[in-house]
């Protein structure tokens, strides 16, 4: 074989190696999610998987929204301590993550807001919610309270995206590099994620099972492109006006920040600060980027502190 024939059958196993490896990843189905303790829901864009329904049946509605690589079960350590405090716990996987479908579609806010009108809609939610938002979730609760204000309550953002984000160089290379950033999104990605999920199990034993979960969840298909399309867009969003716009509102917000916290670094606090002086802030100095799980009785502590189910909504 020539050089010129090598270097082209090299180029093309390699690039053939992305949609392979996506193609024999398995589909979430029905049968998965008959073994799992929760909810199915068809919505317009695909199967969306509610994780917890937990707390008084008709107490007021606290919606948690989890982050880029991790499904709801990262709320696991949180839900029961807010359901206990009166607050009932709706949390669900983003498409693409967990047990719910992963489209074919942009995954931007178009996308994420549709899919949380549509759950509170089968959930029968006829009240304003508390919104929670943990990293790029933060980055969607907030553009869903920009939305539709007469269905949010208040706004609680742990680590939100949206104002700061400092991603490693692999993410950072998927983000900025279209063509080659998904060739190595699909073939580099497990082995990444992985490698962040032992790390995790090393330094946090009591948070193994979030760290099996979030393995787990590179050997399911659409993972990688919902994650990609993700990087580009949800949290491509600079959401700083937005906050502005909330704090006009006068709804009430509060933030929740992990002092050790290399993805988003603790100077978005200062970013927030400026578009709304009112947003209550809240540091774990020595907690990093998995606050929720890894400091679950202190978050829940104080978001219930700064969120008590009997307070009154905005007009």
């Amino acid at each position: 074989m020539s050089l010129l024939g090598g270097t082209l059958a090299t180029l093309a196993l390699v690039g053939g190696a992305a949609p392979l490896s996506e193609a024999l990843r398995p589909r979430v189905g029905t049968a998965l999610r008959r073994t799992q303790s929760g909810r199915a829901h068809r919505l317009s864009s695909g199967t969306t998987w509610r994780h917890h329904a937990i707390g008084p049946q008709n107490g007021p509605v606290a919606l948690c929204i989890h982050g880029l690589t991790t499904p709801s079960a990262v709320f696991d350590r949180l839900a029961p301590r807010l359901a206990a405090g009166g607050w009932r716990v709706l949390s669900y996987d983003l498409y693409g993550r967990g047990l719910s479908d992963s489209p074919a579609r942009r995954h931007g806010r178009g996308l994420f807001l549709e899919q949380i009108t549509e759950l509170l809609q089968a959930e029968e939610v006829d009240q304003p919610v508390l919104a929670i938002g943990y990293s790029m979730g933060g980055a969607i609760a907030t553009a869903f309270a920009e939305a539709h204000p007469l269905k949010v309550r208040g706004l609680c953002l742990l680590a939100p995206g949206g104002l700061e984000y400092t991603p490693d160089r692999f993410t950072r290379f998927v983000r900025d590099t279209p063509v080659l950033g998904n060739w190595a999104m699909h073939v580099l990605g497990p082995h990444v994620l992985r490698k962040g999920a032992m790390e995790l199990r090393n330094r946090a034993p009591e948070c193994s099972d979030i760290a099996a979960v979030m393995a787990q969840e590179t050997r399911r298909k659409g993972y990688f492109p919902a994650v990609t399309s993700s990087l580009r867009n949800t949290l491509a969003e600079d959401q700083t006006r937005t906050h502005a716009k909330l704090a006009k509102r006068g709804l009430p917000v509060a933030a929740i920040w992990g002092g050790q916290d290399s993805v988003i670094p603790l100077r978005a606090k200062d970013i927030l600060a400026t578009a709304n002086p009112s947003a209550r802030q809240i540091v774990f100095k020595r907690a990093d980027h998995g606050l929720p799980f890894t400091h679950a009785e202190g978050v829940s502590d104080a978001i219930l502190s700064s969120f008590a189910p009997g307070q009154g909504t905005q007009d």
